[in-house]
């Protein structure tokens, strides 16, 4: 399976986003309007007011989605990220190895 770089960008204020399973739900009103699978995903820029549910940020961690809010101008808020990928103990070996000046 081909992943594609597909970003959701929520524009419309007083959206709430939820998780259903394994998608991403956007509701107005109560009304769900959207349902995305999170596979297919790679990222969500929320513009404005948007609720985003605990349930569904820990979809995003879990999947590697990255979570952006802006202001409804477009002014950056912050950053979800999730979880770090790799190895910490192994990146600070690497880093003690390159400070020794026997090694090369």
């Amino acid at each position: 399976m081909r992943r594609h770089l597909n970003t959701l960008f929520v524009t419309t204020d007083g959206t709430d986003l939820t998780r259903e399973r394994e998608s991403l739900v956007v509701r107005r009103e109560g009304e769900p309007n959207l349902r995305v699978p999170v596979l297919t995903l790679d990222g969500i820029v929320c513009f404005g007011r948007a609720s985003i549910s605990t349930s569904l940020l820990r979809l995003c961690s879990e999947r590697g989605l990255t979570l952006s809010l802006l202001t409804k101008s477009g002014r950056f808020i912050g950053r979800f990220d999730g979880q770090t990928r790799g190895n910490v103990l192994l990146r600070r070996g690497q880093y003690n190895l390159s400070e020794r000046a026997e090694v090369r």
